[in-house]
């Protein structure tokens, strides 16, 4: 699932990008969260995006990349 999920996100198809990377339960859990995030937030839904990236962040909080991209979801979102 990650694998397809992460094939559809290269090539923006965020609809089906999310139904392959909500079905990753184990393997690499905080990039499927940061990439399900930036799917989310690509299709508008920045509420699930927060959810995914908040997500990332407590699976692996040492990785910069997902600070940063909460913070830029918070200016996206004028908040």
């Amino acid at each position: 699932s990650y694998m397809l999920g992460n094939i559809f996100f290269e090539t923006e198809d965020y609809e089906k990008s999310i139904l392959f990377l909500r079905k990753v339960k184990h393997a690499n859990i905080d990039m499927t969260n940061y990439m399900l995030s930036q799917a989310y937030a690509m299709q508008g839904q920045v509420a699930l995006a927060r959810g995914a990236i908040e997500k990332a962040i407590i699976a692996n909080p040492s990785e910069q990349v997902y600070q940063d991209f909460r913070t830029s979801l918070k200016e996206w979102n004028h908040e």
